[in-house]
């Protein structure tokens, strides 16, 4: 309730799921900013809205992350939007303790079967990229999905792996939320015509968000739509959900003492070259074990008036740029 930073706006008025009221801080460190006296943040429980919200001039910047509600506004004269390759990652994460998942045969039968461009096209208007556990937009590190074979999908190769797992008919259900993440239901739906031709038979539970969250907090979920945000060193995202001792390792309970290994080595060094060769090596083992069915990554979107001036628009989503921003009214 109380909070407690260094930065360009103190918290004034906070009230839970409608709005933040920040005042500029007089006394940050860095001489003449922020530019604004204050600014707003409004939650907007559905970001159609957000296109009234700036025809109107009731805002006057939005953050955006679904891409249908980008092309609106891309349509919209006097809103300025910006894309940028974002490093959330759109995925279903796989219960590895929950049976059949806890036989990696079927976890990769179902990635061979998942068609990710089709998601991608069909979800996104085509604008983002497949990914694996590593962002594309993190070049240094990220290998080329190309490199993996269970990114091309093979409804056959699945089927033989199902045959393999000798698990007999393979169904599951897949959790979503009602809003988050943009994509969920979508993707779900997509899913479930795809695995069907491999033969899986999967079903849709959609909840509301805080019964979302609550079941992902307890890994009660067979399969569960995401959105993942990472930043701009793989470290961020990867030691904390495939490592051993990562804070988030309960959602998928996936154990892989190559992988964390590597990745924990990478956290230890500050060498470009030995961390690339650390994070290739995590990659491809992820990539085979499947915890996750990464899908793709998307682009973060920022709208804003011709009178909103001086942002600079980040892909790891960070607004630390209000601090120079001003208003030309």
């Amino acid at each position: 309730e109380t909070a407690i930073g260094s930065g360009p706006f103190k918290l004034a008025e906070w009230v839970p799921d409608n709005f933040m009221r920040f005042e500029a801080n007089k006394s940050y460190y860095v001489e003449g900013q922020p530019y604004l006296d204050g600014i707003r943040i409004n939650v907007v429980p559905d970001e159609t809205g957000l296109t009234a919200a700036l025809r109107t001039k009731a805002a006057d910047m939005a953050i955006v992350t679904d891409a249908r509600v980008a092309r609106t506004l891309r349509a919209e004269t006097g809103i300025t939007l910006s894309a940028k390759p974002s490093l959330s990652y759109n995925l279903l994460f796989v219960n590895t303790k929950r049976k059949p998942f806890d036989n990696v045969k079927v976890r990769q039968a179902i990635a061979y079967a998942i068609d990710r461009k089709a998601i991608i096209d069909a979800v996104a208007f085509g604008e983002g990229e497949v990914t694996g556990p590593i962002a594309p937009a993190l070049a240094n590190y990220a290998l080329p999905t190309a490199q993996y074979p269970l990114y091309t999908r093979d409804v056959a190769k699945a089927k033989q792996l199902l045959q393999e797992a000798n698990v007999g008919p393979v169904s599951f259900t897949i959790l979503t939320s009602t809003t988050e993440p943009a994509y969920g239901k979508d993707e779900a739906q997509l899913v479930q015509a795809q695995l069907a031709e491999a033969g899986i038979t999967v079903k849709i539970e959609t909840t509301e968000l805080t019964q979302y969250v609550d079941r992902w907090l307890k890994a009660d979920f067979d399969v569960a739509t995401g959105l993942n945000g990472g930043g701009p060193d793989p470290d961020f995202y990867v030691f904390r959900y495939f490592t051993d001792d990562g804070n988030l390792n309960f959602v998928t309970s996936y154990k892989n003492p190559t992988s964390s290994d590597a990745i924990k080595q990478a956290r230890a060094t500050t060498d470009t070259a030995k961390r690339k060769d650390l994070y290739t090596t995590a990659q491809k083992e992820l990539v085979n074990g499947v915890p996750f069915i990464w899908l793709f990554v998307g682009r973060d979107y920022n709208a804003s008036l011709p009178t909103t001036k001086g942002f600079i628009h980040l892909p790891t989503g960070s607004i630390i740029y209000l601090r120079q921003t001003w208003l030309d009214k």
